[in-house]
């Protein structure tokens, strides 16, 4: 894990999201994308298309309700720490992503899951209601 991610480990994800959100304009977060993009190594993870597939599977599980627990009813991703998000892309990434589990060296997971949280810091720049949803605010006023 990135040392600055072990820094944060224990806020929300929806907290990290909406830092990212308060402190780039939509244009700074598409330039760390793309300087994202650059640290991959392996080749396979390198397609934009396997990286936006990634995004929607896994958006899937992020949204869907949580089923015990003190957050129990409340939707997954407004709860999650930045460690159990970290982890759970790791897992799914590993074993889940391809037919075959595959390793995943510490970088290249480290620009996944930055990529993984610049989309939804993309997506709650414009959308209100996905703001809402996370708990988040964008400026002043949400």
């Amino acid at each position: 894990m990135h040392h600055s991610l072990k820094k944060i480990k224990k806020e929300r994800f929806a907290d990290l999201i909406q830092n990212i959100i308060k402190k780039q304009t939509k244009e700074e977060i598409f330039q760390s994308v793309t300087s994202e993009m650059k640290i991959i190594k392996s080749k396979k993870f390198k397609n934009p298309d396997l990286i936006l597939a990634l995004n929607d599977q896994v958006s899937e599980f992020d949204f869907m309700p949580v089923l015990g627990g003190e957050h129990k009813g409340e939707i997954s991703i407004k709860v999650v720490l930045v460690e159990g998000k970290y982890k759970a892309l790791k897992y799914y990434i590993e074993k889940k992503l391809f037919k075959k589990s595959t390793k995943i060296d510490t970088k290249t997971m480290d620009s996944m899951f930055f990529l993984h949280t610049y989309h939804y810091a993309i997506m709650a720049h414009d959308d209100r209601r996905l703001r809402k949803v996370l708990g988040i605010k964008k400026g002043l006023f949400g």
